[in-house]
């Protein structure tokens, strides 16, 4: 009786205490799916939530995103139920590609495709002075972007385009 109490405790305990690394390994698990390699360290894992720091996100030799810290936010609405209340980025920077095939992040789309289960609404997210490097088929763009709220249903943008000077043979166009 008491065995099976003791082992419960330690067993708890010995997950608890790992809980960074299995956090570590979950997350690598889950990029690989997407064919994706992301490094991130989680210097808080609990039951209100975890913060990643010194996240990269690679797809071969390309990194499209990298960001300083990412908070996420948990509640428990039932016994075993968690669900995201919030996701809050800070020193984001994203890069990729436009061209007439279309915006591109080296593969970054793939962290949006499903992997089972889902159906659940997007937490509302906060990204506050994210930049954005875009190689064009004209010479390199950058923006600056803030996106605050539930994305598709109610969030609000900004984009604000550097200056620039963007030419492709004898077309120019002049940013800002």
């Amino acid at each position: 009786m008491y065995g099976s109490a003791i082992l419960i405790v330690a067993s708890t305990g010995l997950v608890w205490m790992l809980r960074k690394p299995i956090a570590e390994q979950a997350l690598d698990a889950w990029c690989a799916e997407r064919d994706l390699a992301c490094d991130a360290r989680f210097t808080r894992v609990g039951f209100g939530g975890a913060t990643l720091t010194g996240v990269r996100i690679a797809s071969g030799a390309d990194v499209p995103a990298e960001a300083e810290e990412i908070v996420a936010r948990l509640s428990w609405p039932e016994l075993f139920t968690p669900r995201i209340d919030g996701i809050s980025i800070t020193g984001l920077e994203m890069r990729g590609t436009l061209d007439p095939s279309g915006l591109k992040f080296y593969g970054l789309e793939r962290l949006a495709a499903p992997s089972g289960g889902g159906g659940a609404a997007a937490p509302p997210i906060d990204i506050r002075d994210a930049r954005i490097y875009l190689q064009t088929p004209f010479g390199p763009a950058a923006a600056t972007l803030n996106v605050s709220g539930s994305i598709p249903d109610n969030a609000t943008a900004s984009l604000a385009v550097d200056p620039a000077r963007l030419a492709l043979g004898e077309a120019q166009m002049v940013l800002g």
